[in-house]
């Protein structure tokens, strides 16, 4: 596996944007590269920066390979859930995952997380997010 990507060689500027995004959208932020490595993370995602997250990315790979967003209103229990290992000890409420893009190649993924019920309605009010990733 490759270890070294665009984001990593970023990575004290993608966390802190990923503080900020989480500030003003009022939900979790991950960022992850390329490799499924995450470079950033903020409230439950903040300990496990710097993870090989391979074994249990099935959305990001997703993401990754079809350069779509994708909105999953009930992680754990969506198609692209399926094969997780972690399917059933899901702690997520709502997960919007956006491709980084960077010269017409996916480089990473932005992952909007709620980890609460609060969270899941106000995410649900605006998940129109098909402006620039079509």
């Amino acid at each position: 596996m490759e270890t070294s990507s665009v984001l990593l060689e970023i990575q004290d500027t993608v966390e802190a944007y990923a503080r900020i995004m989480s500030r003003v959208a009022q939900v979790e932020v991950e960022v992850v590269d390329e490799n499924l490595f995450r470079i950033a993370g903020t409230g439950i995602y903040a300990e496990h920066v710097n993870e090989d997250m391979s074994a249990e990315g099935y959305v990001y790979r997703h993401v990754l390979n079809t350069g779509s967003v994708e909105i999953i209103h009930e992680p754990g229990q969506g198609k692209l859930c399926r094969n997780c290992p972690r399917r059933n000890l899901c702690r997520e409420e709502i997960e919007i995952s956006m491709p980084i893009r960077l010269g017409g190649r996916s480089v990473g993924v932005i992952g909007l997380i709620g980890s609460s019920r609060e969270q899941l309605s106000e995410s649900s009010k605006n998940t129109d997010l098909s402006d620039g990733y079509g």
